[in-house]
């Protein structure tokens, strides 16, 4: 008797099983059907945006036997992103594998640029790659959904929606600005831009401070071109928090060393190029640690103070065509990171010891570029360039007469030849003076080919004998002072 039970329980748990395996398949052939007869991946030119609810897809396609990685064009596994199609996207699939059409959403269009779309509809191209069988099913499975009724496409899911703040007739809070939401890896972010029309610094506090914003991120924020005058502060933001601030164009005047203060752990780029700014400073040590880029050229900076930069991240720095006649010591020094600093078309007639020294310059790519073309710079301190090492100089149309040894010759050796020093379009009087560098062709081949004035001939045609009777003594004599 006791084996007659166990007989028949073993057949009961072969029955259910198989009856979990048939319930499966039948599963998995709904899945085939209304997912594999509706994808196809069609890769455009353009950028890809990222997203979660494709790889979704190819995962629940994966864990079915459906759907192969071959499938998937590498690119999207590469660069892991993907802009779904508002016209052609299906829905979500949830964790279990159930498919649900997504309501109608607010679907953004590109910000910017156009981007890739994916088309998720079956192709012979999307069919090609199927493994084999698939490709049948797939093709008899197209023709079926055919007689179901209403396609399943929806729209774009809410990560990729519009964040930007509506009234409840859809009119735009922030008129007369603009607010255009972002996708894909920027996705719960928006931008802003204000148009040339907007009058003042008191408008744009009342549309932040007035507005109810879904998300106070705001990937850009920008206004060009406006008679927007006074000073920028920390209260015109509101709560909103940037990424990028590009107000250029403008009459903005002063800039509070806190106005970005909300923004210390997001801002990376702020462009304040032609404005009517008379004074820049910040406001502490390393205040906006992500700040990468400051743009502050074309407006009306006389003086660059004793350590008036302190950004940890800093990596480009734009003061060319202010008014700047003077630099005061460590002026750049905790800028660990600067790899391009503009001073060009300014007003400096001299560079004092210190100007450029900094304590602890290691920027990524092991180079700085300083560009001081177009001042009226006549002298250069002995220690005006202390400590740079792997530089290039800009130092074209300026008052120099003559390249002194005991300045440049340190960072050239100290730099193992890795230099570049450009001297065109100054009078340079070739004479024993630069000995140093026409008698060595790998010294002179660390600078451009200005031209000698006295001799009209470019330096790279000059022969130490060129220079007159220069003995090698008193040029040795004259270096080490």
């Amino acid at each position: 008797m006791l084996s007659l039970r166990c007989v028949l329980a073993c057949i009961v748990c072969v029955c259910a099983f198989q009856s979990t395996l048939e319930d499966k398949a039948s599963n998995t052939k709904l899945l085939t059907r209304r997912i594999s007869s509706n994808i196809n991946v069609n890769i455009r030119e353009h950028k890809l945006f990222e997203s979660n609810l494709l790889r979704k897809y190819i995962l629940t396609l994966q864990k079915n036997n459906i759907y192969k990685n071959n499938l998937i064009d590498s690119k999207l596994e590469t660069r892991n992103s993907v802009l779904i199609n508002q016209n052609n996207f299906l829905g979500s699939v949830n964790e279990n594998g159930v498919l649900h059409e997504i309501p109608k959403t607010r679907v953004l269009e590109p910000p910017v640029t156009p981007f890739s779309l994916i088309t998720l509809t079956t192709s012979n191209t999307a069919r090609e790659h199927m493994p084999d069988g698939q490709a049948d099913l797939a093709r008899g499975q197209q023709d079926e959904s055919d007689d179901d009724g209403p396609s399943m496409r929806g729209t774009a899911p809410p990560f990729v929606c519009d964040l930007c703040p509506t009234t409840v007739d859809s009119k735009n809070p922030l008129s007369p600005c603009t607010c255009v939401g972002n996708s894909g890896s920027l996705a719960g972010e928006i931008s802003i831009t204000c148009p040339p029309s907007t009058a003042t610094t008191e408008q744009l506090h009342d549309l932040f401070t007035h507005t109810d914003f879904f998300t106070t991120s705001v990937f850009r924020f920008t206004l060009q071109g406006s008679n927007v005058s006074g000073v920028l502060s920390q209260e015109l933001w509101g709560d909103l928090t940037f990424t990028q601030v590009i107000i250029t164009d403008n009459k903005i005047n002063h800039v509070d060393n806190k106005a970005f203060n909300n923004s210390a752990n997001t801002l990376t780029l702020l462009n304040l190029d032609n404005n009517e700014i008379s004074y820049y400073v910040t406001s502490g040590t390393d205040d906006l640690p992500k700040l990468t880029t400051l743009v502050l050229k074309r407006n009306r900076i006389p003086i660059v103070f004793t350590n008036a930069f302190s950004y940890a991240s800093l990596t480009v720095l734009d003061l060319s065509s202010n008014l700047i006649d003077t630099i005061g010591k460590d002026a750049f020094a905790a800028l660990d990171k600067l790899q391009e600093l503009y001073l060009d078309h300014n007003l400096l007639t001299k560079v004092d010891d210190d100007c450029f020294r900094f304590f602890n310059h290691k920027p990524d790519n092991n180079f700085l570029t300083l560009d001081l073309s177009f001042n009226k710079i006549s002298y250069i301190s002995e220690y005006a360039f202390r400590g740079l090492r792997n530089v290039q100089i800009n130092l074209q149309s300026n008052h120099l007469t003559t390249i002194t040894e005991t300045v440049f010759k340190p960072i050239i050796l100290d730099s193992q030849f890795f230099v570049f020093l450009s001297f065109s379009g100054n009078n340079i009087t070739c004479d024993c003076k630069i000995l140093w560098i026409v008698e060595d062709s790998s010294m002179k081949s660390c600078f451009d080919n200005f031209m000698c004035v006295n001799l009209n001939v470019p330096v790279y045609l000059i022969d130490p004998e060129d220079l007159g009777n220069c003995t090698r003594h008193s040029h040795v004599r004259r270096f080490l002072g």
